[in-house]
């Protein structure tokens, strides 16, 4: 009788373990909108399907952007699980504007809150956050900041050095940003976030495909990251979706995306 006790209990336990835990998958595809046929789109839908939540990266503002994300949504919809979207409006910087789009699971995920790009500091930032907010079935919240830095040549880090100040900026938020920094995690541009409690979940973890892959060696830079409170969320596991191995054709594998995606599944304090 005392074993099936136990047994009933720690079932309860993972029940309640699980419903707290969210997989977080950021994915810079380029230029989603723009090129993208239905086989990649069923293609992409297979990759992200494993995730709770999805971060896109990198939509492409104009014609196509809004269309692609309403496509993926429906492939999402054929892979077993129930999806819904947010997609942003065009970011309000002079030169590079795009699009984010945050997909989530409808049974697993609850939306709170309004979904907007971030007003504070959209005139610093030519890519601002997009802010996303969720509710588990626990009740815990957490908020999800896409953001897409401005290239190394544009010096991402002044950029980078203003994302300590959002959390401030919205105090009753437990803010998770994520997606394309094109800076590693280590740089000190990171330093004042790291300082307001932040942690990387990726240190030296290369993101970005080569022009070339030769014998394997087909990773660039690091560049795709996610930052967290550990004050209010532990990392259960992490990784990244190396999807390039799965075509013989390194080219086509690129016509999918110049960027590999990263996740990690947190349980919320």
């Amino acid at each position: 009788m005392r074993f099936f006790i136990v047994f009933f209990f720690n079932c309860l336990l993972l029940q309640a373990i699980g419903q707290s835990s969210v997989k977080l998958c950021s994915w810079n595809i380029a230029n989603f909108g723009r090129s993208k046929d239905a086989e990649e789109i069923s293609y992409i839908a297979g990759v992200i399907k494993e995730y709770d939540v999805v971060a896109i990266v990198e939509v492409v503002a104009g014609t196509g952007g809004p269309e692609a994300v309403e496509r993926l949504k429906v492939a999402l919809n054929e892979t077993g699980s129930g999806w819904d979207y947010e997609l942003s409006e065009p970011t309000s910087g002079t030169t590079g504007k795009e699009r984010y789009a945050v997909f989530w699971k409808t049974a697993k995920l609850k939306r709170v809150g309004a979904a907007s790009l971030e007003q504070v500091y959209q005139q610093q930032i030519d890519r601002e956050p997009f802010l996303v907010g969720f509710r588990v079935p626990d009740g815990q919240t957490f908020t999800v900041a896409a953001f897409h830095a401005v290239p190394t040549e544009k010096n991402p880090a002044k950029e980078i050095v203003l994302l300590q100040h959002i959390p401030k900026a919205y105090p009753q938020k437990n803010i998770i940003f994520c997606g394309d920094f094109n800076l590693s995690g280590t740089a000190e541009a990171f330093d004042p976030l790291e300082s307001k409690g932040y942690e990387a979940v990726f240190t030296n973890q290369k993101t970005s495909l080569k022009r070339d892959c030769d014998d394997g060696n087909c990773l660039a830079s690091v560049y795709d990251n996610i930052f967290y409170k550990p004050a209010k969320a532990g990392v259960n596991n992490a990784g990244v979706v190396r999807f390039f191995e799965d075509f013989s054709d390194y080219k086509k594998a690129k016509g999918i995306s110049d960027h590999i995606p990263v996740y990690t599944e947190f349980q919320f304090n």
